[in-house]
């Protein structure tokens, strides 16, 4: 009000202005008053003009009425569509250079293209006006969580993973709880974190000696732990079964903490063994075998049952304890020449038994000649087992 009553002061101050001709004046000048005062109304300005702009911005309406109508109609739409929730359901019409008439109908929406869930096509039936809005659908799959951080070699149970939904659409993640069977980290995880793939390695269940034991001594159950190892860490021989170490043996001296393979065991086997020297020809009987334990490898043709029904011959001596090979026998002789042999002849319901002289050697069902010794009568029989005969 002073300035503009004021004319000399009003043209002083205009002038200062457009020359930048600023000094400072008295402090009780009326001048100094008015320059002062307006120079900061005029360095103020523009940040009052945008601040306007901001309040006036931030209080008009996010979309208008009919773009919002159509959101909504889209959104409820697809989602039934797609079988998904309405907030998995993005409809990208925010663009402000997308203009939406009022249409007094519901919109006709269809996806735009066969097979895709990409874009619809929304049409106004009171109106010739149609468009095609990007849509975007957010898809949530089953995974299982970590509960807990947890380090690498972890193996991993039922409380270490929970349930979950993601929107995480990469892949390898583990939804089957079933798929950690038997797994271990072989990366550290943090609480919260997908279960993938990546982070998890197969293990195998391998027997870890808690003692020393030397060579021949017998392994006992509680002379091992059960720990869990990477598998591809250790092969088929550190794979096997529990119940193998009941009939086992120290093959070598083993150290304590040792990990255990076959190699390392000596398993019992029971096999035939000579109970006393078997001179080369004689039969195979239970009088001069036995059936024992046997600790240590094998050959693959070792007998292991008894042999009186076998009717085998030593093919060479067989010393006593010596396991015994099919290698080592052959077809045995159950009648030889100067045996005594018991003939049977069979008449109807007549049987008539005698005592004979075997005058060959003679195989099971093989045909040899036998003499009486009282009447030096000789005949035919054919061998029906030890020392046994029959007429022919």
């Amino acid at each position: 009000k002073l300035f503009l009553n004021n004319e000399k002061a009003y043209s002083y101050l205009v002038n200062s202005i457009k020359t930048k001709n600023c000094h400072p004046v008295g402090i009780a000048s009326l001048f100094m008053v008015i320059h002062t005062r307006t120079m900061i109304l005029f360095k103020w300005l523009p940040g009052i003009f945008l601040w306007l702009c901001s309040a006036f911005a931030v209080g008009a309406p996010a979309l208008g009425f009919d773009k919002q109508a159509l959101i909504d109609q889209a959104t409820e739409w697809v989602a039934r569509n797609s079988q998904v929730e309405k907030k998995q359901v993005v409809i990208m019409a925010t663009d402000r250079r997308l203009k939406i008439p009022t249409c007094p109908s519901p919109f006709i929406i269809e996806f735009a293209f066969p097979g895709s869930e990409e874009s619809i096509k929304v049409e106004c039936p009171d109106t010739s006006w149609r468009a095609f809005v990007g849509i975007k659908i957010t898809k949530y799959m089953p995974a299982l969580a970590y509960t807990s951080d947890m380090p690498t070699g972890k193996i991993l149970l039922d409380e270490h993973t929970v349930a979950v939904s993601t929107a995480n659409s990469s892949s390898g993640i583990v939804s089957d709880r079933t798929a950690l069977k038997n797994m271990m980290l072989k990366v550290a995880v943090n609480a919260g974190d997908l279960v993938l793939k990546h982070h998890l390695e197969s293990t195998i269940a391998i027997f870890q000696l808690n003692k020393d034991l030397l060579k021949g001594e017998r392994i006992k159950q509680d002379d091992v732990t059960i720990v869990m190892k990477p598998a591809k860490k250790f092969g088929q021989n550190y794979q096997f079964p529990e119940k193998l170490l009941s009939n086992a043996s120290a093959a070598n001296n083993l150290k304590k903490g040792s990990i255990l393979s076959e190699q390392d065991l000596n398993i019992v086997q029971v096999a035939l063994v000579a109970a006393v020297n078997i001179p080369k020809g004689d039969l195979l009987t239970s009088s001069n075998t036995s059936l024992r334990d046997f600790y240590g490898k094998l050959p693959s043709d070792t007998l292991t049952t008894s042999v009186d029904s076998l009717m085998i011959a030593a093919r060479k001596t067989i010393n006593v304890g010596q396991p015994i090979r099919l290698s080592d026998t052959k077809e045995g002789y159950l009648i030889k020449r100067g045996d005594s042999v018991t003939l049977t002849i069979k008449s109807g319901v007549l049987e008539i038994v005698s005592q004979m002289v075997a005058k060959d050697n003679g195989r099971l069902n093989e045909q040899i000649t036998l003499i009486n010794v009282e009447s030096n009568e000789e005949v035919r029989g054919k061998v029906t087992g030890l020392g046994q005969a029959s007429g022919i």
